[in-house]
């Protein structure tokens, strides 16, 4: 698991201690929109400006910018494509 490798030192900048909580409280899902969006009872969202700002978000854009990149930049490079 990449926790035990980070933990273990084997990255380039050395061993750190983490935590990572997959879903519910706690969670950067949860955090950024600040309740649980899988809770049955359903739940209103009411817009923060820290969501703009969460690690949620901000992984969530980097996957799509990493995506586009791949996409329309990287493979037509080499003559390739893929949808």
């Amino acid at each position: 698991m990449w926790a035990d490798a980070i933990k273990g030192g084997t990255f380039s900048f050395g061993s750190a201690e983490i935590s990572y909580v997959e879903q519910g409280p706690g969670s950067w899902k949860m955090l950024a929109l600040g309740a649980d969006p899988d809770d049955e009872q359903g739940v209103d969202f009411v817009f923060s400006a820290d969501f703009l700002t969460s690690d949620w978000k901000r992984f969530h854009d980097a996957v799509q910018y990493q995506r586009l990149f791949i996409l329309h930049e990287l493979l037509p490079r080499y003559g390739l494509s893929a949808s």
